[in-house]
């Protein structure tokens, strides 16, 4: 599984920890909204464990 979203360069993150990193919604559904994204493709949030 792959994601589009892990093609966005660092120099457009807000935020990053080993587990994930945020960007600034391009389309915000309020102002700030901000997008969080699992660092390993997921199915959902859910399956978003510290796992491997």
């Amino acid at each position: 599984m792959s994601s589009p979203f892990l093609l966005i360069p660092e120099s457009d993150w807000v935020a990053s920890n080993a587990l994930a990193f945020a960007i600034r919604d391009g389309f915000p559904v309020s102002p700030g909204h901000t997008l969080v994204i699992p660092r390993r493709p997921v199915a959902t949030w859910f399956d978003a464990t510290q796992g491997a």
